[in-house]
């Protein structure tokens, strides 16, 4: 189904909102919500959710970090 020029003007404007981003952010990562839920209280599609996740990435006001395994830092630093 196409989208109507509202619609993706809708998007538009809310991917450049920071505040959307942040709260799209907190209710997927903090609050544990599905990105269907979101965009339903919300009111926009799970596209625009998904779209506004990786727009937080890419603006770093979401940055992910993985915790290393001591054992592998211990090995690699043997390994030097």
């Amino acid at each position: 189904m196409p989208e109507s020029a509202q619609g993706i003007n809708n998007e538009a404007r809310l991917l450049t909102d920071e505040r959307f981003l942040r709260r799209i952010a907190y209710s997927y990562y903090e609050d544990g919500h599905s990105q269907e839920a979101i965009a339903d209280m919300e009111f926009c599609s799970r596209q625009t959710v998904s779209k506004a996740l990786q727009k937080a990435k890419d603006k770093s006001i979401v940055k992910i970090s993985i915790v290393p395994d001591l054992r592998t830092g211990f090995l690699r630093n043997l390994s030097r």
